[in-house]
């Protein structure tokens, strides 16, 4: 039994049973309309038609169905076919005519003979709908293009009409010079013919110009298509337009070339692209004519100071971990030896990494560095030695001020002295003294005594001041800075006031302790000389210790009617002073600022507040220390 789906047409069912015999699938219909309508329902092989229907009739059903489908089977029942009607079956394409009666053994060998052919049929139907997506896929990805053997044109889809701007009626019959573009060259075109005269697939990127006019560039395929003798039969030209990727590299050459500096671009160890620069420096016209001389730049190191050699050079270039500078000579196409500096970067790919390197000429530059360094060694000297000329100053001023401080400070307690030796003279001299009012005179002259020795004892401290950084807390400086002072604050009538708490009192900061010293006395030094000035009946300096956000602040304030405005952005300056020569230096609130700033890495400020000017000294706070009673 032949496996094959037959549509059977007509109405002599006496017929059906010997068909159905011989054929698995029948559909009986009555006509025409039936028939149509079955087949956009399902799918079959064959079409049958009876000796119901007209000969004539016949011949105009099976045309009109093979124009809905082309590929299906068709036979007809007869009795006695005419020869107009054989020669007419003959060019619609009939499958064959059955005469009547039905002879089984035909009919048998005939369902045999239509089964195998319908078994072609549809594998053919399914190799033409695999060909057609895969036309389909190419056309929609690709822009083709085929030829004759001659190189005309004979078929162009979509896609390449779109890219070269012509309608295919403008292309077909044409040839490719009908899109050359003008920088062509004969040698990329003698190329394409000797490739495809042997046959062979010829691959290139190929620059045309559209109907317009405009650019555009072309990856190209041109593959040559064999017949069964192994002859070409035609060519298919296949193309991707790669115009924006041309495109970006031109802008990106572009970028390359406006760089002051040499260019080149590693792929692994080869060299893939280079800018104008580079081609000039080494004399040469392209990237190619340069490797064809030189194959890689590492060959061009040579031995200079401070430069790498060749083959550490190639290492580095190599190495994705080395990202640091580094330095090359190079030799010049008139060989002369240039040094320059290289940096590394990365251009990263999801299929590769490339290496660009960017050499700036700097010998120029080493020329000079020796003798820049020089000078600079000489300046950083000269900063120095003024430096410490201003230490010098400041300390000699400072070690002036603590004279002075003394002064007072002794007058006091040489005068009580003196008193207490004149009443004992008196005493003895009248009648003498007992044996207690001469302890007791004794007990006086070695309390001021003790009081001359500790003041000397603080000058000892502060003329040489311990400069190693220690912990120490700022309480203990304060309150030895104020007895330094006390004396003089005292005779001028000033008031000085300085109330810690225990909490405050255990504070601890990080740095030189006799600096720190010398930073409180010049400032209330300058507090009390300030008062004096402007004669302030009730002088008051007020010294306050404390916290604020993991820093100790200090501030001293007193009440002297501030600095003026026009001179308070000047006072840190170095030779700043509102004193006459004799009183001052100008260097004591410079080195003041400067001890803060480097030594104990704070801030130094000042501001006017209420009735006088306010000094804040902010240094990064340490620890707490416990408080020895």
């Amino acid at each position: 039994m032949s496996n094959v789906a037959t549509l059977y047409i007509g109405t002599k069912e006496s017929h059906l049973d010997p068909i159905k015999h011989y054929f698995s699938s029948v559909t009986p219909v009555k006509n025409e309309s039936e028939a149509l309508e079955k087949l956009t329902q399902c799918s079959y092989d064959c079409i049958l038609v009876d000796d119901s229907i007209s000969m004539e009739e016949a011949l105009d059903i099976i045309e009109r169905i093979k124009k809905v489908k082309k590929s299906i089977l068709s036979i007809i029942l007869c009795e006695n076919p005419q020869q107009q009607h054989l020669l007419r079956a003959i060019h619609i394409g009939i499958s064959n005519i059955l005469t009547l009666p039905l002879d089984p053994k035909i009919l048998k060998d005939m369902a045999q003979k239509l089964h195998y052919i319908s078994l072609n049929n549809r594998h053919l139907i399914k190799k033409n709908v695999l060909l057609n997506q895969y036309k389909n896929a190419l056309d929609s990805s690709l822009n083709i293009s085929k030829t004759n053997i001659y190189g005309v044109i004979t078929y162009a889809n979509e896609k390449f009409c779109q890219l070269t701007g012509f309608d295919v009626d403008e292309i077909i019959g044409q040839t490719h010079r009908l899109f050359k573009h003008p920088s062509t060259t004969k040698e990329q075109m003698q190329n394409l013919w000797e490739t495809l005269e042997a046959k062979k697939v010829w691959h290139d990127t190929i620059v045309n110009q559209t109907k317009t006019g405009k650019t555009f560039y072309s990856d190209t395929f041109i593959i040559p298509l064999l017949n069964e003798r192994h002859e070409v039969e035609e060519y298919m030209d296949m193309r991707i337009d790669v115009t924006a990727i041309h495109e970006q590299k031109r802008y990106m050459q572009q970028i390359l070339d406006a760089q002051n500096t040499l260019i080149v671009v590693f792929k692994g160890e080869e060299i893939t692209q280079c800018n104008q620069r580079f081609l000039q420096y080494f004399n040469v016209d392209s990237l190619e004519e340069f490797l064809r001389i030189h194959k890689c730049i590492c060959n061009m190191a040579v031995p200079a100071p401070e430069c790498i050699n060749t083959e550490l050079f190639k290492k580095w270039v190599q190495s994705s971990k080395n990202t640091f500078d580094i330095k090359i000579s190079l030799k010049r196409h008139d060989e002369e030896v240039r040094v320059f500096n290289v940096t590394k970067n990365w251009i990263e790919t999801p299929s590769d990494q490339q290496t660009i390197l960017s050499l700036t000429d700097v010998t120029t530059m080493d020329n000079y560095r020796h003798a820049l360094q020089t000078k600079f060694n000489r300046a950083t000297q000269e900063i120095k030695d003024q430096q410490e000329r201003l230490v010098a100053q400041s300390r000699s001023a400072a070690l002036g001020e603590m004279f002075d401080n003394i002064a007072h400070q002794w007058r006091q307690p040489i005068g009580a002295i003196n008193n207490a030796i004149i009443n004992a003279e008196f005493a003895l001299e009248l009648g003498g003294m007992s044996h207690d009012e001469i302890l007791e005179t004794f007990k006086q002259i070695n309390t001021y005594t003790a009081f001359l020795s500790g003041t000397i004892d603080d000058f000892r401290n502060f003329s040489n001041p311990d400069k190693e950084n220690t912990h120490f807390t700022p309480h203990a400086i304060i309150a030895q800075t104020i007895s330094i002072v006390q004396g003089s604050y005292s005779e001028n009538n000033i008031s000085l006031t300085y109330v810690p708490t225990a909490d405050q009192m255990r504070l601890e900061i990080y740095g030189p302790a006799g600096e720190f010293s010398q930073v409180i006395l010049n400032i209330l030094s300058n507090a009390r000389d300030a008062i004096k000035e402007k004669q302030i009946p009730k002088g008051n300096v007020h010294i306050q210790l404390g916290t604020l956000d993991e820093t100790v602040v200090l501030s001293l304030a007193d009440n002297a009617g501030g600095i003026p405005e026009a001179i308070l952005p000047k006072i840190f300056d170095p030779y700043f002073s509102t004193k006459n020569k004799a009183q001052g230096t100008g260097i004591g609130l410079y080195m003041s600022k400067t001890i803060i700033e480097k030594h104990f890495k704070g801030k130094l400020e000042a501001h006017n507040e209420g009735d006088g000017a306010i000094f804040t000294i902010t240094l990064p706070i340490l620890k707490s220390v416990e408080h020895e009673s």
